[in-house]
């Protein structure tokens, strides 16, 4: 994955349907009932997840292609993965970006 110039993972291209993600190694993770926080070993503050982000951030305990977890995600919630794919790359560009999930491979061709 590229890296911007602060040093920090650059998100941009993490969410492509094509892209394999995991939980980044390292990764201190904390649960409640209703969120998780996930903290990675060179972030600078934990991440906050609520509702939808933690069913994505479960989706990808193990590696898995972006546009797979759509698709589970729509089945789960009954829709359409064009409704739930928007929010699952977003989820990811910015789980990537904050440094608790990790790009196996991109997608590019």
């Amino acid at each position: 994955m590229p890296v911007g110039d602060d040093g920090r993972p650059d998100p941009r291209g993490a969410g492509e349907h094509d892209s394999t993600v995991v939980h980044a190694p390292g990764v201190l993770v904390r649960r409640t009932p209703w969120s998780v926080v996930a903290l990675g070993p060179d972030a600078p503050e934990a991440v906050v997840l609520r509702d939808g982000a933690v069913e994505v951030w479960d989706a990808f305990a193990t590696p898995a292609r972006v546009a797979d977890v759509a698709a589970r995600v729509a089945t789960a919630r009954g829709a359409t993965v064009a409704a739930v794919s928007g929010e699952v790359v977003e989820a990811v560009r910015r789980l990537v970006g904050a440094g608790v999930l990790h790009v196996v491979t991109d997608g590019a061709r």
